[in-house]
């Protein structure tokens, strides 16, 4: 008899078997091997256990009809059976435990390691609470609680502070030392390279052979002299300044003896380098007199041979004490390159040799330094490990090892500019700022001086304000206009250039105990407490003010102390924040208000938090509001309460700053939503109203939630002139009706690529949304034809209607403001120059609203399409609507909505009273400013057509401000 079922609980058997009174003894057997127990204790269980079993046995080979106690065997092994089942099939079922890494798993399997685990992180748990035990014996068990709160609050201000000012921290200005340390490195061995060159070509030439010619000759003395004057020459008057070293040079004016600026003011004193460094920078020094006194005496001994064109005839084309000069000249500069090589920093991973001048600076225009410094991507890793090692360097910074620090770099910037001078500037509230003036090279014939404000961005000192490259300036004319700065640029245009550094940047102090007592570097543990101390304690640390009133004291600076007659204030990014709040106090002053001229916001924000919530996450909102509570970080509020012509600069694509954190997205929602409001969050993550989000989540339409009524089923979209603002309601029901067109056109072309999998067509994809290159629907007008032109649906303000509403419900109705904020300027301009500036009435058309270049169709391609003007967006909705397309009915709602929304765009940018309101904010006639749309991101600088523009609008706005 075969069982299958009972077998496997009775005889602990895995296949069925044929029993017969033959195997009897192979059932016994198992029940008889019981080695472990003695023989007395077995003895009973042993025997019950073979007659058990004989009896089994014997019903199963005859057949026998089960008895009574059969019966009852029989329900408790199905009833054992039954638990078994259940027990197995729950032991089987995959847990929490199972997801976990191997490396876990291995020690929940064993028990001594579990345990080993255990009193590790009890152990590790009793030393974080031992300390806060034993505190609690004098402050008691409350003062501990408060003591851990406070003390969480305050490292969460100081990363906040570090996040929002990296700027102040001393790991900024060690890079920039170290950066600098490597640049210079690298130009004076280039330097000592050439004068090599230059005596090894002079002597083989006028000994009758060699590798080098005649010709050689004058080539190398024109670029040694550019060595020279600005590398050679530069550091020695640098290093001769620090060192307080007389000038021996017997020159005149305002220029040394090789050409560069005479450098005026206090430029350091060398205090932040070790004592090795500030001996190798005298040795540096001494070396330099000796090169630059050998290719003094070489020019004037030599002179014929170092500019002939014609080949010596013999050795003694050059006299005996020329010769000798040549060798000791070129000794010296041997020497130099040998020393000046120990000086070059050894971390990093950047090897700089020796290089020409203009190919020496590559990688330290102020564009590569900025975005080094604000954009270096790490691991995981790297990052905590970096944290840990930045602990103790930025609680007491270490001094700079080479000579080649920030004094130094301070002073190669005032020699690269004529007439340029250091300034101290007094803070109101206490502190001095460390400032530079650079005066433009010519004065205006009407003798009415202009003068620029440059508030520094992110991670920005004077220091590299201008940039690293000892080829920039104006000592020399470079006789082109590439403007690495926004110092080269301004002077040329004829503006005088104030830089400085906000107070706890640098060398700017906030107030005036914070340079009182400040401790020396003496070694040992006692110095390196009292210099902690004094940086948590009384070390100034900046503030969203404090920034304010730094832009506003340098301001007044200029305005009382300096006689200029236009003042324009620029403020990069997070000098945005400095430039809105000096312009909102100087324009309401009535000694300053006259004087201001012009505000330019370069791509800013229109608050701190919104950019981190962008950035970062939502959540840092919030996070910074709870830790810095008391901080003002609303630029949009200054900029529009600013009494003053304005500019606002904004690149839609800025990987730091997103375009619905922008300045120019807080001004258009508080002029288009939010009118009279607060603006201190604008900008900030907001979420849709629920039924939209529960219509996305059950992907219906944005009316047809089934787990939320909505109530705006009866909405209809803004008619022109009747309402002359939309609301917040309306603009997040277009923004839901835009996201479900492009979710249905996304669903289309995933069944269209499942029923033709050979067919596969292009496109991007992001958070469930798709712009296709190829139409899909077969007559040409389903949903995915719609989005492929919704999408590409110009905005007027740089970004296509695609990209926010693949981002979020907030930065599709931001778009929608900055359309109808400021995207009539560009409507208004394209009308302008289409009647030729005349003083007509200038009536808009459908043309005005293209951007595109005449030509622009031969460069489309199934991967590039311009953004599509509004009318011809408007066109392509209506016949779709028309068609008979299945998919469209689908989304008619929506494409309804959608269209009347851009209809209400076109006839209110077309208006008269829109018209003249944007032309007016383009002459820069009214409190919103004009509207510059950049395409260069975040670090890199303008380009040529966008320096036009801006500077058109500093005509306009400083002659007007001269003539008044």
């Amino acid at each position: 008899v075969a069982f299958e079922e009972e077998e496997p609980l009775l005889l602990h058997q895995k296949s069925p078997k044929i029993f017969s009174s033959d195997n009897t003894d192979e059932l016994v057997a198992p029940l008889l091997s019981s080695e472990e127990r003695p023989a007395e204790e077995a003895a009973a269980t042993e025997h019950s256990a073979i007659t058990a079993a004989l009896r089994a046995a014997s019903s199963l080979a005859m057949d026998t009809p089960p008895t009574l106690e059969n019966n009852s065997s029989n329900s408790n092994l199905e009833s054992d059976s039954m638990t078994n089942r259940i027990f197995t099939k729950l032991v089987s079922m995959k847990t929490l435990a199972d997801t976990l890494p191997p490396v876990l798993q291995f020690v929940l399997k064993n028990g001594k390691i579990s345990s080993l685990c255990f009193f590790g992180i009890y152990f590790v748990i009793v030393l974080i609470w031992l300390p806060f035990r034993l505190l609690a014996y004098f402050i008691t068990e409350l003062g501990v609680y408060a003591f851990f709160i406070l003390t969480v609050f305050f490292l969460g201000r100081c990363i906040i502070r570090l996040l929002a000012f990296p700027g102040s921290s001393s790991r900024v200005a060690a890079e920039i030392e170290t950066e600098f340390a490597r640049y210079s490195v690298r130009m004076v061995q280039s330097s000592a390279s050439c004068v090599v060159d230059l005596c090894q070509a002079i002597l083989a030439s006028t000994g009758g052979g060699g590798a080098a010619g005649y010709y050689d000759v004058p080539g190398l003395w024109a670029r040694t002299k550019s060595y020279r004057d600005r590398v050679l020459g530069m550091y020695l008057d640098v290093l001769m300044y620090l060192f307080r070293e007389p000038d021996s040079s017997g020159s005149t004016g305002d220029a040394t003896k090789y050409g560069n600026n005479k450098i005026s003011g206090d430029i350091g004193d060398l205090s932040g380098l070790t004592e090795q460094a500030r001996l190798d920078g005298r040795a540096l020094m001494e070396l330099l007199k000796k090169v630059l006194h050998g290719l003094d005496r070489l020019e004037q001994e030599a002179l014929p041979v170092l500019t002939s064109a014609t080949r010596p005839t013999s050795p003694r084309s050059l006299s005996e004490e020329a010769r000798k000069t040549v060798k000791d000249l070129l000794t010296a500069a041997t020497e130099l390159k040998d020393v000046v090589t120990s000086f070059k920093p050894q971390s990093g991973n950047m090897d700089m040799e020796g290089g020409d001048l203009d190919d020496d600076d590559e990688g330290v225009s102020v564009e590569a330094m900025r975005a080094r410094l604000e954009s270096e991507t790490e691991t995981a890793m790297d990052t905590v490990k970096g944290t840990l090692d930045a602990i103790g360097p930025l609680l007491d910074p270490p001094p700079h090892s080479s000579i080649f620090g920030l004094d130094v770099l301070r002073g190669t910037v005032l020699s690269r500019y004529k007439g340029s001078k250091q300034l101290w500037i007094p803070r109101p509230s206490g502190g001095r700022l460390d400032a530079i003036y650079i005066p433009a090279p010519n004065v205006p014939a009407n003798g009415k001086r202009k003068a620029v404000l440059y508030c520094n961005p992110n991670a920005g000192l004077i220091e590299v304000a201008t940039g690293m490259s000892l080829s920039g300036g104006n000592v020399v004319p470079s006789g082109t206009k590439s403007h690495p700065s926004w110092a080269d640029y301004y002077t040329e245009n004829g503006y005088d250039v104030f830089l400085f550094n906000y107070a706890g940047f640098g060398r700017s102090d906030g107030r005036h105990f914070c340079a009182i007592g400040n401790p020396t570097r003496a070694r040992g543990v006692i110095g390196a407490i009292r210099r902690i101390f004094h940086f948590i304690f009384l070390t100034f640390k900046p503030t969203p003010q404090s920034l304010r009133e730094d832009g506003t004291a340098v301001g007044k600076h200029i305005v009382s102390d300096s006689g200029f007659s236009s003042l324009v204030i620029h403020g990069e990014s997070i000098g945005g924040l400095a430039s809105s709040g000096a312009a909102r106090a100087l324009s309401h002053s009535p000694t300053t208000r006259d004087v201001l001229s012009l505000l330019i916001c370069d791509r800013t924000f229109c608050n701190l938090e919104a950019t981190a919530q962008r950035l970062v996450g939502s959540w840092t909102g919030p996070a910074i509001f709870a830790l810095a509570p008391f901080w003002n970080l609303d630029v949009t509020g200054d900029f529009l309460s600013a009494n003053c012509r304005k500019i606002v600069a904004n690149d839609s694509a800025d990987a730091i700053i997103a375009d619905a954190s922008s300045l120019k997205a807080g001004v258009s929602l508080s002029r288009e939503i939010c009118r009279g409001e607060s603006t201190a969050k604008l900008g900030w993550t907001t979420e849709a109203p629920l039924t939209y989000r529960m219509a996305d989540w059950e992907n219906v339409g944005v009316n047809d939630s089934s787990y939320v009524k909505s109530p705006y089923a009866s909405m209809s979209p803004p008619v022109w002139p009747k309402d002359k603002h939309i609301t917040s309601d309306e603009a997040f029901h277009f923004a839901a009706c835009v996201r479900r067109i492009g979710k249905v056109a996304t669903a289309e072309k995933r069944a269209a690529k499942s029923e033709n999998a050979s067919d596969e067509e292009q496109g991007f994809e992001s958070n469930g949304l798709e712009v296709q290159q190829s139409e899909v629907a077969s007559n040409g007008r389903g949903v995915s034809a719609v989005w492929k032109v919704l999408a590409c649906c110009d905005g007027l303000c740089g970004t296509p209607l695609g990209f926010p509403v693949k981002d979020s419900f907030d930065s599709t109705v931001t778009w929608l403001c900055c359309t109808l904020t400021l995207g009539g300027q560009r409507v208004a301009a394209a009308a302008d120059r289409r009647m030729n500036g005349s003083d007509q009435q200038r009536n808009v058309i459908a043309s005005d609203f293209d951007s595109r270049h005449p030509g622009f169709q031969e460069e489309e391609s199934d991967i590039m399409i311009h953004p599509k003007p509004i009318p011809e967006v408007l066109e392509a909705l209506k016949q779709s609507m028309a068609s008979n397309n299945v998919s469209i009915k689908s989304v008619e709602h929506e494409i309804r909505y959608t269209t009347g929304m851009l209809q209400y765009i076109v006839a209110r940018l077309s208006s008269a009273p829109s018209v003249e309101s944007n032309t007016k904010s383009m002459d820069l006639q009214d409190t919103l400013g004009a509207f510059l749309d950049l395409n260069c991101g975040h670090n890199n600088p303008f380009s040529d057509d966008e320096k036009r523009q801006l500077t058109g609008l500093l005509i306009k706005a400083t002659c007007e401000t001269s003539n008044n």
